[in-house]
């Protein structure tokens, strides 16, 4: 009983310490290298998409409600 649990608290500790270190040293290089997570660039090209749409509706709506209150007259 007392062997399995120094077996699991081993395991788990080099797990864990091994799974720092990797992370770490990812970390690292992405950030020495100027490596940016995909999940940011993703971000930045829905906020450009967002930005984008909220544009072109407020453009549209502009001329379509002119138009119409023209065509109205």
């Amino acid at each position: 009983m007392v062997l399995g649990f120094i077996l699991y608290e081993t395991f788990d500790l080099v797990y864990n310490f091994g799974a720092l270190t990797y992370n770490g040293t990812k970390y690292m290089y992405k950030w020495y290298y100027g490596i940016e997570n995909e999940t940011i660039v993703k971000e930045k090209e829905i906020e450009m998409l967002r930005l984008r749409i909220k544009f072109l509706e407020e453009t549209l709506l502009t001329d379509r409600s002119s138009e119409y209150h023209k065509k109205a007259e």
